[in-house]
């Protein structure tokens, strides 16, 4: 940092006139804290609540002085984030690491970081390039009516699928009756 200009002295008095005067320094921080870690799952999740691991910034200069976990939120449509809004702080102030966030909902994605201030309010957000995606509302399907049987030879069965949050991963058909046969698909 930048040094204050020479001859900064500080003087005390007494009631009864004496003084007494100290040379100091100043030293200007207009650093911000350093380093850092945030890691949470990222990716899909039905899970109700998401762990947050995080390590705050240092600062070798004034020190540190205090740092906010914050979360972010967009609306999530077809497996894609919107617009993210703005950071607000969580577990108020310098909460421990690690922290549950137990206040997801369903249909939104998420990210979070951690904001570390030093002692002249410097501040570092660190945030990874991690987004989490609430869903937990089943993917909704029909499939044709089963044919009259019994049947001889092929029968083709058609069906659809959806979700409107996070797409459909897979589709599992399962046939239960004779064994005898062959499904394939």
């Amino acid at each position: 940092g930048a040094t204050a200009p020479t001859g900064t002295v500080a003087t005390a008095f007494d009631n009864a006139g004496n003084s007494s005067t100290a040379a100091f320094t100043i030293l200007a921080d207009a650093t911000p804290p350093v380093g850092g870690s945030v890691s949470y799952p990222g990716g899909p999740t039905k899970d109700t609540t998401i762990d947050i691991t995080f390590t705050p910034s240092t600062d070798a200069q004034s020190g540190y002085d205090r740092h906010y976990l914050q979360r972010r939120q967009a609306p999530l449509s077809g497996n894609t984030c919107g617009t993210f809004g703005s950071w607000g702080n969580m577990g108020g102030t310098s909460p421990s690491s690690p922290f549950t966030d137990p206040s997801t909902v369903d249909g939104y994605c998420y990210q979070y970081r951690v904001l570390t201030h030093d002692k002249v309010d410097n501040s570092t957000p660190v945030a990874p390039a991690i987004t989490v995606k609430v869903d937990r509302t089943a993917p909704t399907g029909t499939i044709s009516a089963n044919p009259a049987g019994p049947v001889p030879g092929t029968q083709t069965i058609s069906g659809t699928s959806a979700d409107a949050t996070t797409d459909v991963a897979s589709i599992a058909v399962k046939y239960t009756g004779p064994n005898t046969g062959t499904m394939t698909g």
